[in-house]
């Protein structure tokens, strides 16, 4: 049930309680005035028939104490919905925020994982992400290419930045190609300097 359904659902209830406590309470004041009303007529006639009156006004006043602590009960157990409603839409709100954060948190462990791939190896990166570490290997046929632009820093200062990143896109991206070709791996790209290993 997703959060907004859980509100939505327990506003209804809280109406349709609201309006059961309503009714009842319009029944017990009815019933109230109705019990004065019948208790005056009782007093009135209580001088030509006491001794039979005398029963019935007692059964009256025990009826409007039942009513009196029926109404009680209902007031007791009315605030406790109320109270009760109120936690429940607090926990759907917390509900709700721990679903945000959450969601937040998958799309930063994302990102993280992507990251970790973008700097290591598959096998290097699930190692580090299940037990936290790697054991170092040993390879036997290793190849490793770096390049560094000589005069580059001169030659920077010289050129306009945009011309600048298109050459040297232009040659890191020759460079992935022929890694590509040979098996290679690219490591990393560091201003002018090109790493990748082979093996």
């Amino acid at each position: 049930m997703a959060p907004q359904q859980a509100i939505f659902l327990l506003a209804f209830l809280s109406a349709s309680l609201l309006a059961a406590f309503a009714a009842t309470l319009c029944m017990l004041v009815r019933s109230r005035s109705e019990m004065t009303r019948m208790r005056r007529e009782s007093e009135e006639q209580g001088g030509r028939m006491a001794d039979s009156n005398a029963g019935l006004y007692e059964k009256n006043q025990e009826l409007e104490e039942q009513r009196l602590k029926l109404a009680e009960a209902s007031l007791k157990l009315f605030e406790q919905q109320e109270r009760l409603e109120e936690q429940g839409l607090k926990l759907a709100e917390a509900n709700v925020r721990m679903f945000e954060q959450n969601e937040l948190l998958e799309m930063e462990r994302q990102r993280s994982e992507k990251l970790l791939l973008n700097v290591l190896p598959m096998r290097i990166a699930q190692d580090l992400k299940d037990k936290g570490s790697t054991a170092p290997e040993s390879f036997p046929d290793v190849t490793v290419f770096f390049s560094d632009i000589v005069g580059f820093t001169k030659m920077s200062s010289m050129i306009e930045p945009s011309r600048l990143i298109g050459e040297l896109n232009e040659v890191f991206t020759g460079f992935d190609r022929i890694a590509s070709r040979n098996g290679c791996e690219r490591i990393k790209t560091i201003g002018d300097a090109y790493l990748c290993v082979c093996g």
